[in-house]
């Protein structure tokens, strides 16, 4: 079935872009217009807390487990303080920083749901994982995520998919750009079907 976007929906754009045969993983949610709704803001700036939360604890000898029971704790008092429109919305995120929501997904390497040992043991510099945080809202079938791709380094990590912006004013003005066929004169634009 083909749906039209329309004013107000968002698009999830998940891709991997290759570089020498290895591949990455990213994920962003943008508006269609180029403005979030005071409640997709909302709550995908707490999905976005929590993913900084993580990124900030990935290092080299944690386990998977220790990140996330780190993050739990961590995002106590963002949680206290947050503002939520709807008791829904506090329950999805709750529920997403209890059970993990998705935030370490999967290994990134030759394909992008690749092999590999990263959950199993201690991180080691050099293991390549996805971080996505992921929330459902399953009473108005709401489902938002952010992914990026991460590298366990010496001191920590880097974010292979910082080139595109996380922030959402940055993602709302990205958005509001003109993009290349908008730069075309019309003429040239013009379809023979």
């Amino acid at each position: 079935e083909q749906i039209q976007l329309k004013n107000g929906d968002m698009v999830l754009m998940d891709y991997a872009p290759d570089f020498r045969y290895y591949v990455s993983d990213i994920g962003r949610m943008w508006p269609v217009n180029g403005k979030y709704k005071p409640w997709q803001r909302e709550l995908l700036q707490i999905i976005l807390e929590y993913r900084n939360v993580v990124l900030d604890i990935i290092r080299p000898g944690v386990t998977t487990d220790q990140i996330l029971k780190e993050a739990q704790k961590k995002m106590k008092p963002i949680m206290k303080k947050y503002k939520f429109s709807k008791t829904i919305y506090r329950k999805a995120a709750e529920k997403m920083v209890r059970t993990g929501g998705g935030v370490l997904s999967h290994p990134v390497g030759l394909a992008v749901h690749d092999d590999g040992p990263y959950r199993y043991g201690p991180l080691k510099i050099g293991h390549v994982f996805s971080v996505d945080p992921q929330m459902w809202v399953p009473e108005e079938n709401l489902y938002l995520r952010y992914e990026d791709t991460v590298v366990v380094t010496e001191n920590g990590n880097e974010n292979f998919t910082h080139f595109l912006p996380s922030e959402l004013d940055e993602l709302e003005s990205l958005v509001r750009e003109k993009g290349i066929l908008q730069s075309y004169p019309e003429d040239l634009m013009k379809w023979n079907y």
